[in-house]
């Protein structure tokens, strides 16, 4: 089936069931009650201490940073990708740039070490570099098999093999 006899996938809000929209709405409202509650009654040393200023430099500088630095180098990374061919070779080298920015900021923490204390080697036991880099380099030897697979002449679908083609327009977007 070519891509114009698909039917296009609805993404407007009135094509979810309203069932499922509230159920999910009231679902988001509720987590984020309960994260407001517990920034607010947040107990330190016995008395209220609220800490906001610590949480709004935090929540604020992390919305700067995702909207001037992040964001803008996602973009002119996606913006690069339109330039690789072939074209088969996009999404397994989206998903690797994808998962290795995600394992990356989760794996973060553990990088640095915070945490970690002299006086307690239990903490973070770990080498965590080495099983950062070693599931880094599994992420990209999967993706490097996804890309063969697409690229290879005897496998995967006809319809997978007629898209690797250039379009025959000229198109060097």
């Amino acid at each position: 089936m070519s891509r114009s006899d698909e039917t296009p996938l609805d993404t407007r809000v009135e094509a979810v069931d309203p069932w499922v929209f509230w159920t999910l709405t009231l679902l988001g409202v509720a987590i984020i009650g309960f994260g407001a509650f517990g920034i607010w009654t947040h107990r330190g040393d016995g008395v209220l201490d609220l800490r906001l200023r610590p949480w709004l430099t935090w929540f604020v500088g992390a919305i700067v940073l995702h909207d001037l630095v992040i964001a803008p180098i996602v973009l002119l990374i996606g913006r690069g990708l339109r330039f690789v061919r072939p074209r088969l070779l996009r999404g397994p080298l989206q998903v690797g740039l994808a998962l290795t920015a995600l394992l990356t900021l989760m794996a973060f923490p553990l990088l640095r070490g915070y945490g970690a204390r002299a006086v307690s080697p239990s903490q973070l036991p770990r080498d965590y570099v080495s099983g950062w880099l070693v599931l880094l380099a599994a992420v990209w030897a999967g993706c490097a098999l996804w890309a063969w697979w697409r690229q290879h002449p005897r496998t995967g679908s006809p319809r997978v093999r007629a898209s690797a083609s250039e379009p025959a327009g000229g198109d060097h977007r």
